[in-house]
């Protein structure tokens, strides 16, 4: 079986993959019997994506059929109906927990709102400056996650940088596939433009999922001439074919989306939506970034998106786009928004993307 290398994670992050699998584990089996999913029903599809990882690892390909990763449409939907509330709750809880500890917190305003068709919130801390807006999409493999689950985070930001977060809660994969994420994001940047803030006050920003979705959004923003002042990207997938044996490498130190087998699933929701993962429309590696604003793009050296924020990097470097690249060790994949605040790596991230904020805002 392939043994995770928790010794090249930081004790801070083995401490909190620890709790978080133990939490999720537990809402799992509660949500298995509320939901009405077999336990070992689930515990199947897991092993099979865990043993998918492990011999798609030895065999250094990700092709589903080559690596037996495949999972029927209805065990698909049977796993994402149980992990995404188990997935979700947890996050929640993270984000209550810093809310109580975090006495500045409570000066911030959290509405709900629509944006056309598509739910939004606003979190906006005392001393906001005057229409500057950073639009944030929420990561989650696009099957899982919401503005509540990253409230902490967009919270923390909005002290950070002193700037409104308008935080985007579109619809869900498997239910809702491609292009339902991107359409719900573009509809609301639209939204928030016709609603009297200007490109040249808004970032866009996203973690995983979210981060390419930013990448996504930017193309159709650069089209329409719209594009924003700038944009922060968090371990955005940009390369979906997972091809290079240097991705591989990283398999062992990427306990969520390495060895926890998160990366099997995704590919098998991608692959029941029929949704073209080597196309130039989902597929940012494919894109023309040239013209785009500057971009802060963070990731870990541990996980294996790390070798997709290199390809960015070179993108950027080619087409002659603003980048600035910033990397920790041994942290999990999309840290600043997971894990706790007061690590000292998430505050010293986050307060990055502050700072970024607030060069390209003016602030």
């Amino acid at each position: 079986m392939l043994e995770p290398i928790s010794d090249k994670l930081t004790p801070e992050t083995q401490a909190y993959m620890k709790l978080d699998n133990k939490r999720t584990l537990r809402l799992c089996i509660k949500n298995c019997i509320l939901k009405g999913v077999g336990l070992g029903r689930l515990k199947r599809i897991f092993e099979i994506f865990v043993g998918a990882t492990e011999r798609g690892y030895n065999l250094k390909t990700m092709d589903l059929d080559a690596i037996n990763g495949i999972i029927s449409p209805q065990d698909l939907a049977a796993f994402t109906k149980v992990y995404r509330p188990s997935f979700n709750a947890g996050n929640i809880q993270e984000s209550k927990r810093y809310l109580k500890g975090n006495p500045a917190s409570k000066g911030v305003r959290w509405e709900r709102a629509m944006a056309k068709s598509v739910p939004v919130c606003w979190i906006t801390p005392p001393g906001a400056a005057d229409g500057k807006v950073f639009f944030y999409i929420h990561g989650g493999g696009w099957c899982f996650g919401s503005p509540d689950t990253t409230r902490a985070f967009c919270t923390e930001i909005a002290l950070l940088a002193k700037v409104k977060v308008l935080s985007v809660d579109y619809r869900l994969a498997p239910e809702h596939p491609h292009p339902a994420q991107i359409d719900d994001v573009s509809a609301a940047y639209e939204w928030l433009v016709e609603s009297g803030t200007q490109p040249e006050n808004i970032v866009i920003g996203g973690e995983s999922a979210g981060g390419h979705l930013s990448l996504l959004l930017l193309d159709c923003l650069k089209a329409s001439g719209q594009l924003p002042a700038g944009a922060v990207l968090i371990s955005p997938p940009v390369d979906l074919t997972f091809q290079g044996a240097q991705m591989f490498e990283n398999i062992p130190t990427d306990p969520f989306l390495g060895t926890g087998g998160a990366g099997i699933f995704i590919l098998n929701v991608l692959r029941n939506a029929k949704t073209d993962y080597t196309a130039a429309g989902f597929a940012p590696a494919l894109l023309d970034i040239s013209g785009y604003p500057p971009l802060l793009l963070q990731a870990s050296t541990s996980e294996i998106l790390y070798f997709n924020a290199l390809t960015l990097k070179e993108m950027a470097e080619a087409a002659g786009v603003d980048l600035t690249f910033q990397t920790w060790n041994g942290m999990m994949h999309a840290f600043e928004v997971i894990c706790r605040k007061d690590v000292v790596e998430v505050k010293e991230a986050n307060t990055k993307i502050a700072e970024f904020l607030g060069r390209v805002l003016t602030l």
